[in-house]
């Protein structure tokens, strides 16, 4: 079944999982180092599929005739490393590869949202080049199915899924919305314009402090906490997601959406081979238990939290608050049978949480009888 969102219309996006594609645009014509996806947009989409993060750069082709075209594409390579003109076109050298056309991008997923309206679809610019044209395309090609919240102004993370079905949401780096803006190609203040679609995103992860920024709960856009670990080694992605959502979980408001990459990189090695790796019985064990670990870490900080010992003896699923969790799985190589693991991840039970809570409740219930103590010998 591909309508995988039916059944939560009423869940807000930061109270559900779901797959997202790392990379979503680089699924042809590309390198073993370079290719990160076997499906266009569509297929993956279908496959369940839900968040894309995309990078577009500028394609210089040569025509038969002679001629040059530009065209804006996917592209795989780290930004320090791409050559050609850095305003004009792009090259990816012998390092790096293209992948879809952002125009086939944005058709796929077009054409997804129209034929399964229960669904949507939503579509991460990041690290990109010649945003005019990506702007233009997104707003020329996605029309009316591309998300337009009234009066230009949405949080993502509280929004229902239901309020988010049969669209395509756009998101952009916020300092390149605003530096248009600046340059007259977009008009932010006008925000009832009804053909706005663009909404920035906002990465709460602080690299100084490891820790969750603040959350913005009249924010605009989607604000995530997430890191992509660079390694191509399994546990050592698996050890740095952990202790990431480990993080989340202790300082992250419930609102946050949290990001969880299930991915290895690297410059020369085989993608897809590394990949599959991540995927045996036993990696995919340490992909859910990774996940839990942001879940049961927010379960400790909301326990840590409370001065009353009743309230931490009494506490379970039933009183506890929303917790943050990682809400995005990102991965390479997407699938129906990887979706399906991630889509499982909906169905943690009442029982499930209870057992999280009683595992955390002893060093917080004994944290608070030793103030107890404490203060009564001080009396």
């Amino acid at each position: 079944m591909t309508a995988r969102l039916v059944g939560y219309a009423n869940r807000k996006l930061n109270e559900i999982v779901i797959p997202g594609s790392h990379d979503g645009g680089i699924y042809m014509y590309a390198k073993d180092n370079v290719q990160t996806q076997a499906l266009n947009i569509f297929e993956q989409a279908m496959a369940g599929i839900r968040f894309f993060d995309i990078r577009i750069a500028v394609q210089a082709i040569r025509m038969n005739d002679g001629t040059t075209v530009n065209v804006s594409k996917a592209f795989h390579l780290d930004q320090k490393l791409i050559g050609g003109k850095k305003n004009t076109t792009q090259s990816m050298g012998k390092f790096g590869g293209w992948g879809g056309s952002l125009q086939q991008i944005l058709m796929d997923a077009q054409r997804y949202v129209t034929q399964y309206p229960s669904e949507f679809l939503i579509l991460k610019f990041s690290k990109s080049f010649g945003w005019p044209n990506i702007f233009t395309l997104c707003k020329n090609i996605l029309g009316n199915d591309q998300y337009k919240p009234n009066w230009g102004f949405r949080n993502l993370n509280t929004a229902t899924v239901g309020s988010l079905a049969g669209k395509v949401i756009t998101l952009f780096p916020p300092a390149i919305l605003a530096e248009f803006e600046q340059k007259g190609t977009l008009d932010i203040r006008n925000v009832a314009d009804t053909d706005w679609g663009f909404l920035p995103f906002k990465e709460l992860y602080n690299a100084e402090t490891k820790k969750c920024d603040s959350y913005d709960a009249a924010g605009n856009g989607l604000q995530y906490f997430g890191k992509f670990s660079s390694t191509s080694k399994v546990d050592d992605n698996t050890r740095k997601q952990r202790k990431l959502m480990e993080s989340g979980g202790g300082t992250a408001d419930p609102a946050v959406v949290g990001m969880m990459y299930w991915t290895t990189t690297g410059l020369f090695a085989n993608i897809r081979n590394r990949n599959d790796t991540m995927w045996t019985n036993g990696s995919q064990s340490a992909l859910i238990n990774t996940w839990k670990s942001g879940l049961e870490g927010s379960i400790r900080n909301q326990l840590g939290h409370k001065q009353n010992l009743l309230e931490v003896l009494n506490m379970n699923h039933g009183n506890m608050l929303k917790a943050f969790m990682p809400n995005i799985v990102m991965m390479d190589f997407s699938n129906r049978q990887r979706c399906n693991t991630i889509y499982g991840l909906n169905g943690v039970t009442p029982q499930d949480l209870d057992r999280m809570i009683d595992r955390q409740r002893p060093d917080i219930v004994d944290k608070l009888r030793k103030e107890q103590e404490t203060a009564s010998r001080l009396r």
